[in-house]
């Protein structure tokens, strides 16, 4: 059943993302032309430039709406089907709650996961279309970056890399299931501006975490750096980083099953639909 729901989601998503992922494409394209006639050696007429340059200008605006575009849509899908009149029907479905619950986390991170990797290849489009590298560039850089790997390529390396990859995804769940329950409180406690409400809470609460996070910084991690440091001097670095994010990568993994725990149970027993 889980399928078939994420089937549903993803193709409600898509047809939104779908063509935002197109339209940013494009303006990779469009950039890549600006840019070559920013670039060009060859004096043109002032209006020309200007053009390019406001046509650069509205690229990268649009590169930002389309990253707007996909958090809206992937949050509007679960505010739709769980908080709307679709709410109504989707409650009564043959299926547990942690299965709709997971869906909607699927989907959303996966378009998250997916609008990076398509400014992405958004960036490389507009770099070897707008400036154009020859083959001789590119394969130069081919080469220093498979040298830079066979210098640094070690055990430690992989680690680093999971790691990271892992912090990464993690900190994207983290920042959906934080929106989600900041929706879901929103439509329990507001009959009106639900919106607006759950905009309000996510705000002021992220402002809570933001400063308890300042906080620490300021007084609690200059001496784990100190004490990481000191026993560095007396021993490999790489074990201690190592042992450090995973550390950090089980904290977030902590906090997102927390949050998890807490948005399966609003939805299970604090959720009013009569």
């Amino acid at each position: 059943m889980l399928k078939k729901l994420l089937r549903y989601d993803f193709a409600s998503v898509m047809k939104v993302w779908g063509v935002g992922a197109i339209a940013s494409v494009l303006l990779a394209l469009v950039g890549a032309f600006a840019a070559r006639i920013l670039d060009a050696e060859r004096e043109l007429p002032v209006v020309v430039t200007v053009f390019a340059g406001f046509a650069m200008f509205f690229v990268i605006l649009g590169f930002a709406a389309f990253s707007i575009l996909t958090t809206v849509a992937v949050f509007n899908r679960f505010y739709k089907n769980f908080f709307t009149d679709e709410g109504y029907l989707t409650f009564t479905l043959p299926v547990k709650r942690a299965q709709l619950l997971n869906s909607k986390l699927i989907s959303a991170t996966s378009f998250l996961a997916m609008t990076v990797l398509v400014l992405f290849l958004d960036l490389v489009l507009f770099i070897l279309a707008g400036f154009a590298p020859g083959w001789e560039e590119i394969a130069e850089l081919f080469r220093d970056i498979f040298q830079w790997l066979a210098e640094h390529m070690d055990v430690y390396f992989v680690i680093y890399l999971v790691e990271g990859i892992a912090l990464v995804l993690l900190s994207t769940v983290f920042s959906v299931l934080f929106l989600f329950v900041c929706i879901t409180v929103a439509c329990m406690i507001a009959k009106k501006a639900k919106v607006i409400t759950a905009v309000a809470i996510y705000y002021v609460t992220n402002g809570i975490v933001s400063y308890a996070v300042q906080l620490l910084v300021i007084f609690g991690l200059p001496g784990l750096v100190d004490r990481i440091l000191l026993l560095a001097e007396s021993s490999n670095i790489n074990p201690i980083l190592s042992l450090t994010f995973f550390g950090l990568t089980l904290f977030v993994a902590i906090f997102c099953a927390l949050l998890y725990l807490l948005q399966y149970w609003l939805l299970d027993r604090k959720l009013n639909l009569a």
